[in-house]
């Protein structure tokens, strides 16, 4: 997992279309791989959840750079 960046001292934000699969993730690397879950954070709903408020931006160029 730490050649792909994610180490157990990183926040983890997950998403997915609907929001299951980021949550079946999130909870192995909580149970599988002993990440801390308040570092896991799954988007619930997914980007169909997402999309549902005009507010949300869906491209980078729409957001600030940085966290």
């Amino acid at each position: 997992m730490a050649k792909s960046g994610l180490t157990k001292s990183n926040t983890i934000i997950l998403y997915c279309t609907d929001g299951q699969s980021s949550g079946r993730f999130g909870e192995a690397l909580v149970g599988e791989f002993g990440y801390d879950p308040l570092k896991v954070k799954s988007y619930r709903g997914g980007v169909v959840d997402w999309i549902q408020n005009p507010y949300n931006k869906l491209s980078p160029e729409d957001h600030e750079t940085g966290w």
